[in-house]
């Protein structure tokens, strides 16, 4: 099977860059997508049959359910996922090749876990012809692959991460780091995180050609517009703004963290995460916060540093993140900040640990306890 002038654009993430609201938009728009030549699949092709499920449906048991995002496709090429098979993946791909000959389509694959399988290989050094690069490579060949990439500050990157795995760890596994232990420990571990998966995309793009994005950017002038616009989508219809899931607050992140050991079942962590975002908690955090703090902080990073009582960000981290800048800015001019951080000492009740630790005791014991 030949294709002629057939683009696919390969939007690998990365995390935290607003990759589920694009998605959840992609796949609830694909019908309308192909009248502006775009192709994004919402099924994969299990043998004679085209079938549409979600994340938690099993094969055997397909739903109405479309899928969003195509991180199972790519686990099966790697032969990690549950339900899908390769050879499924494959038969997949092969179907979404053909509806682009025979409909002069582009195709779009989106899911974050392509990067992250990138960079597996690249810190693990696999220098193979079974490296993930040469899969994607094989099975793609027809095509001319666009990587898309979206970056985000690195500080407000890692604090997205850090917040996520607070919420969603528990019991045993439950963050005990803080945030300024976490962020050094990721600094060391990927130095170059950025530049380093740019360079593999080069290898990836079928022509060099890497579409870079910036989280920033994307929110201030539309999330979904500024996609669309950048793969030359001319797409019509009205597009809302899209609202990005809610996070954590610091404070209510800080108590999820010091409850969290006390936590025993999934089922209660993710009610408990429920209520920390609840307009019932806010209020109770704002009557707090309207008490005892009386400090305007210039970010949530200050914050977060004030709530753990570090008192600073070591500078070896500005210097990794500026490198880190300089290296991928050699290859292109992307719009993120030189990093001169620097945290303020603000002065800090000598009783404010006591009393945020009585707030927190006192939510555990009237909201969360009986969760």
């Amino acid at each position: 099977m030949s294709i002629k002038n057939n683009d696919l654009y390969l939007h690998v993430g990365l995390h935290k860059t607003g990759t589920s609201s694009l998605q959840k938009f992609l796949c609830e728009n694909s019908s309308l997508l192909k009248s502006y030549n775009f192709f994004y699949p919402t099924f994969y092709k299990i043998n004679l049959n085209l079938l549409d499920f979600s994340v938690k449906d099993i094969i055997n048991k397909p739903s109405n359910n479309f899928i969003r995002a195509h991180h199972r496709l790519f686990r099966a090429l790697k032969e990690k996922d549950k339900f899908l098979k390769k050879k499924q993946a494959i038969q997949s791909i092969y179907e979404y090749k053909k509806i682009c000959i025979n409909e002069n389509l582009k195709l779009i694959l989106s899911a974050e876990n392509i990067s992250g399988f990138l960079k597996q290989d690249y810190f693990l050094k696999k220098n193979n012809k079974e490296d993930f690069l040469s899969t994607i490579r094989l099975h793609f060949n027809q095509f001319n692959i666009i990587p898309i990439i979206s970056f985000r500050n690195h500080y407000s990157y890692f604090l997205s991460f850090y917040s996520e795995k607070t919420k969603n760890n528990w019991g045993k596994s439950s963050m005990s780091k803080t945030f300024a232990q976490y962020l050094k420990e990721q600094t060391l571990r990927l130095p170059y995180f950025y530049s380093n998966i740019y360079q593999l995309l080069e290898l990836l793009s079928t022509e060099g050609k890497i579409i870079t994005l910036t989280f920033e950017e994307s929110i201030k002038f539309n999330l979904i517009s500024y996609f669309l616009k950048k793969i030359k989508c001319n797409y019509k219809k009205q597009i809302n703004n899209i609202f990005l899931r809610e996070g954590f607050s610091m404070i209510a992140l800080e108590l999820k963290r010091y409850i969290s050991n006390r936590i025993k079942t999934k089922k209660q962590n993710q009610a408990v995460s429920k209520f920390l975002i609840s307009e019932k908690y806010k209020e109770l955090e704002k009557t707090f916060l309207s008490k005892y703090l009386h400090y305007n902080f210039n970010s949530n990073i200050d914050f977060i540093l004030f709530l753990q009582n570090d008192t600073f960000i070591e500078s070896e981290i500005n210097k990794a993140f500026n490198s880190d800048l300089k290296k991928l800015k050699i290859k292109v001019d992307i719009n993120l900040p030189k990093y001169s951080y620097q945290y303020k000492n603000y002065f800090k009740n000598k009783n404010f640990n006591n009393i945020i630790n009585s707030f927190f005791e006192d939510i555990y014991e009237k909201y969360l306890r009986n969760l």
